[in-house]
């Protein structure tokens, strides 16, 4: 993972203010699909954090370690 990261996110009526988004790094949006063109901070936070640990590869060393146990515990059960 990087050193250092900050998540910002703006609520549904104003977003970010224009000079944090000015010292921001990158910009990410969220797709929406249908009539509704934003997501409320308690739905978008998830799905960002989601993406940055899969991109970060943290959920793939999870998996591995869950597939482990899981192998671990069917040898013991068969033996």
């Amino acid at each position: 993972p990087p050193p250092k990261l900050a998540l910002v996110l703006g609520n549904e009526e104003v977003g970010v203010d224009p000079v944090i988004l000015d010292d921001a790094d990158k910009l990410v949006e969220i797709p929406t699909f249908g009539l509704k063109n934003s997501l409320n901070v308690a739905s978008a936070a998830p799905v960002v954090v989601f993406d940055v640990l899969r991109q970060w590869g943290v959920l793939d060393d999870q998996r591995r370690e869950t597939d482990e146990l899981r192998s671990a515990i069917l040898q013991v059960a068969v033996e």
